[in-house]
This record gives structure tokens, sequence and C-alpha cells, in this order.
């Protein structure tokens, strides 16, 4: 790790530490979708991580590639550290991810790569910027959500 990543990292857990309990402290390495990715944890350990709060389109969905390579561009070779978190039902983690002192959540909404999966929440309003911008999937007449996508795709 680099001494301006070192301190990059050491800023993000600064300002949020008195809010959060941190998880996981790292540094990204590869996006798995719009709201997963790798991290290399301690110990050299690869860690995969989903974004708390969103859900992003499925890889074979439209705007999944684009979502993926949103969330590449936000956190791989960037610090990386997870707040809160808890594993999932698949016993993957997810949290609160800051990728370069960015919530990576809030970005992929206001791209409008994401849907808040909260409908009343602070992430909703970002989506809403996005939808009344037409930014993103937002530009398409008839958006699909990833919840509605696999469940067709399993029937």
């Amino acid at each position: 790790m680099t001494k301006r990543t070192f301190l990059v990292c050491l800023l993000s857990f600064l300002c949020l530490a008195a809010h959060a309990q941190t998880s996981i402290v790292g540094r990204g390495i590869k996006a798995i979708d719009g709201d997963t990715l790798t991290i290399l944890g301690p110990r050299n350990t690869r860690i995969r991580v989903s974004l708390a709060g969103i859900d992003a389109p499925e890889r074979k969905q439209p705007f999944g590639s684009q979502s993926r390579k949103s969330l590449a561009s936000l956190c791989v070779g960037q610090p990386v550290v997870v707040y809160d978190g808890q594993k999932n039902r698949y016993g993957h983690l997810f949290g609160n991810v800051y990728c370069a002192g960015i919530d990576a959540a809030s970005e992929q909404l206001k791209r409008g790569l994401a849907w808040a999966q909260e409908p009343v929440s602070p992430l909703h309003e970002k989506q809403y910027l996005a939808q009344s911008g037409k930014i993103g999937l937002w530009a398409d007449s008839n958006p699909v959500s990833p919840w509605d996508f696999r469940n067709r795709k399993k029937k």
C-alpha cells in the first residue's frame, strides 16, 4: 500500500469512524457487477463485498455492463473501507462501502446505475435525482429492476 493510499484510508476512517463500526479496510481489485466487488483485505485475503442499500442491474440486463464498469472506476485500485459489515444470506459481506472516501452506493445511484432498495431513505433521494434527469438506466423508457429481471428469468 502506498503512502498516499494509506493516508486516504486513514482519512476515510477518521471521518466516518464516529458514526459507524469499521469492518474491513483493503484495496478494490475487481468489480463483479454494479453492486458487488472483491477487495484485497488483511493478510492479502480476497473478500467479496456487496454494497448495502442498492441493487444494480444484472450482468445480462441492459446497463449491467455500464454499472459494473462504473463501480470498477470508483473502487478498483482504490482504498476501500467497509462500515457496518454483516454477512448476507449467501455468506458474503455487505455494508456501507467507501472507495477513496466516496460512498460507492450513493455514487452508483447518482450515476443512474442502480436502484435504492428502500423506497424511503437518503439513498432514494439520489435515485430520484437520477430519474428526474433521465441519467443512466433512467434514460430507458421502461427500465426493469434487477429483482423483476431475476423473477422473469426464473419463470
